[in-house]
């Protein structure tokens, strides 16, 4: 058990959170690793530091480039990367100090192309608090590990520990959010023996501003859409037996998304041929799903919105105040 890591962290103006997120890499117990820090054109400070932090550790590798997103960033190191195992991290996140080494153990056990583990959200103000559980790992195909991240709505690629040839061919899409959704599934139709833990070991930073999940608009709904369209489409050709998981991940998306429209008032996007054209999927989506599924998998406002909607949508539009009251 010592093959090389990559670990592949892009940085864009996290001048507040990078070193602590190079601290816990560079603390790693397992010790054969590269960090591949790719500045993807900050304007703030974190150059600077990360700069710091490399003139301490050999094994870390700056890059800076232009500006071109987190998904060119990514792209961008894993193209660097030359080690055996690859994980991605976010440069506002951290991961627990025994995470490489444990996962690197798990998924050698299994002789597995990938090793998904728990993820934990945490805040600034609470701090990291990690669930106090039994611990086990197991072993998934294809099928079962997407099964597992739709019906847990848990669709990451961080903090998950890959075979570095998985990516050969797949890339991120540049300059679009949502870029987990949009890339995920493709990993795990690549990797046919899975292995998972519920140990959580990386910890994403919930709320910080700028975030992607932080900040509505018109671009970032198109985009969620858009990748998750395209998840839910090559599921329902390639994994029929799990089609009710897809089914009602693309109906929460596809209502979530009219509730941010009607909240925003993107009436022009609301109408929008984009919109239209993937309404006769979700429509198509609430006739074939099981209904005693369904009702198990959705929150009763989020049930009673995607059935107006779907009755008519400038029903739901108009009534919108009133279905919107059922959620508090």
């Amino acid at each position: 058990m010592n093959k090389k890591v990559s670990i592949v962290v892009p940085i864009y103006n996290v001048e507040n959170y990078v070193l602590k997120c190079i601290d816990t890499l560079t603390s790693q117990t397992y010790k054969n690793i590269e960090i591949i820090l790719v500045n993807d054109g900050s304007t703030d400070n974190s150059y600077e530091i990360a700069k710091n932090a490399a003139k301490t550790d050999n094994r870390i590798k700056l890059y800076t480039k232009e500006n071109g997103g987190v998904s060119d960033a990514r792209n961008f190191g894993i193209k660097k990367a030359t080690g055996d195992y690859l994980i991605l991290v976010d440069s506002d996140d951290t991961i627990d100090l025994n995470a490489i080494s444990k996962m690197v153990s798990i998924l050698e056990k299994y002789d597995a192309d990938m090793i998904m583990a728990e993820k934990l959200c945490f805040t600034e103000e609470n701090g990291i608090q990690k669930n106090s559980k039994e611990i086990y790992d197991t072993m998934f195909n294809s099928e079962e590990a997407l099964k597992y991240m739709l019906e847990n709505n848990t669709i990451f690629v961080t903090g998950n520990l890959y075979k570095t040839a998985l990516f050969d061919g797949i890339e991120f899409p540049y300059r679009k959010k949502y870029e987990d959704v949009a890339t995920a599934y493709k990993l795990v139709n690549r990797a046919p023996k899975i292995a998972y833990t519920n140990e959580e070991m990386y910890y994403y930073l919930c709320g910080r501003d700028g975030a992607t999940t932080s900040v509505f608009s018109e671009e970032n709904l198109i985009d969620n859409l858009d990748a998750h369209f395209a998840q839910f489409q090559f599921i329902l050709e390639n994994y029929p037996h799990i089609k009710q998981y897809a089914y009602k991940t693309f109906i929460r998306m596809y209502t979530s998304a009219h509730e941010k429209m009607r909240l925003n008032n993107y009436t022009e996007l609301f109408k929008s041929d984009k919109i239209l054209n993937m309404y006769t999927h979700f429509k198509i989506a609430i006739e074939s799903v099981d209904s005693d599924f369904i009702k198990s998998q959705l929150e009763p406002y989020r049930l009673i919105s995607a059935l107006v909607l779907s009755s008519n949508r400038k029903l739901y539009w108009d009534l919108f105040d009133s279905i919107y009251l059922l959620k508090k």
